[in-house]
């Protein structure tokens, strides 16, 4: 790696994460003279930790509704000038094996760190240097070039990237530094919000452990089908935090927790199985308990039950209503 000084780069780039490396190797390529200031001692920290410490750098289907943005082709417009496929192909250049996870998701078979490696090797540092321990402090426009302002340093330059993330995960680095210098820019700003984050609901401590596969609809395009994880906190797993990508506190989630199943149909076979018995069959033991008193189910063979009593079951199963009232902030969430 180089570190002699450049005095004068033509571009600076902000952060040192997925964003800012993978610009840092296209302008090196170009033989742009190029500084990275990186606030962390080291590069890439979301990167590590991503993906359970796999990384799921990406998927083999991507679509519009992948992504939420006030503008309902902005985002897709951006996308399609680099695809999944192009970076699938870099990936298999350096060599990554990486498995299809279900649903299409694509993670290294040996650690995210390759990932960070190969975005590193991509980078011509003949053109490019990289300071850690470098907290961008301000940027601000004079004359014709950008004037970086750092904890103990001032850099000048022609363009500036911005690629310092935003508010998850303040404990290895997220902050407002993009939306304060975008702010000073007089751009836009909508609102964010938290989001691929777990909910924080306090009445499901007693299903602690308990994962199932589920059904969320959020829109007649938009279906989820992922696992859901009953947590001490609450809800989370991955049906739950994309559904947070679309919903928003004060909203509420419908669940289909058996999406593969018509209870209406095992119901009205009948058997001399309790009625316990029969779910648990499908459902983890300690929620159909749950799920059973809450909606005040007696636990006798179906043929016993009430009218009103399957009714309230299939709906309370096929149609498990929670309200998203609040979740664990930024500290959890993996996107704003």
């Amino acid at each position: 790696m180089n570190t002699k000084d450049h005095p004068s780069p033509q571009a600076i780039i902000i952060g040192a994460g997925a964003a800012g490396l993978f610009c840092a190797g296209i302008l090196s390529k170009a033989k742009v003279k190029t500084l990275i200031l990186e606030k962390n001692k080291t590069p890439g920290k979301k990167i590590i930790i991503s993906g359970g410490g796999r990384c799921n750098f990406t998927n083999q289907k991507i679509s519009k509704v992948d992504f939420q943005s006030e503008s309902k082709n902005f985002h897709w417009k951006v996308l399609q000038q680099y695809k999944n496929t192009e970076f699938i192909d870099l990936v298999k250049k350096h060599k990554i094996d990486f498995y299809e996870k279900k649903l299409g998701q694509l993670f290294c078979q040996s650690s995210s760190k390759e990932i960070l490696n190969m975005l590193m090797k991509e980078i011509d540092w003949e053109h490019t240097e990289i300071r850690y321990d470098s907290p961008a402090i301000s940027v601000k426009k004079i004359d014709h070039e950008f004037q970086v302002q750092t904890n103990n340093q001032t850099f000048h330059s022609t363009f500036c990237v911005l690629a310092s993330g935003g508010l998850p995960m303040p404990a290895i680095g997220g902050s407002d530094f993009g939306i304060k210098v975008a702010k000073e820019y007089k751009m836009k700003i909508v609102k964010p919000f938290e989001a691929l984050v777990p909910l924080s609901d306090k009445q499901f401590t007693t299903l602690s452990g308990c994962s199932l596969p589920v059904e969320i609809k959020i829109a007649k395009n938009i279906l989820i089908l992922d696992d859901l994880l009953f947590t001490h906190r609450g809800l989370s797993g991955p049906a739950i935090l994309k559904a947070t990508l679309y919903k928003n506190p004060g909203e509420s989630l419908i669940i289909n927790l058996l999406p593969n199943i018509n209870l209406e149909d095992i119901f009205h076979q009948g058997t001399n199985k309790v009625i316990a018995n029969t779910l648990s069959q499908y459902l983890p033991a300690k929620f159909v308990d749950y799920i059973l008193r809450k909606n005040e189910i007696r636990n006798l063979p179906s043929k016993e039950l009430s009218k009103k009593e399957i009714n309230r079951l299939i709906e309370a199963i096929h149609r498990f209503s929670i309200s998203y009232l609040q979740n664990e902030g930024y500290r959890k969430a993996e996107v704003m």
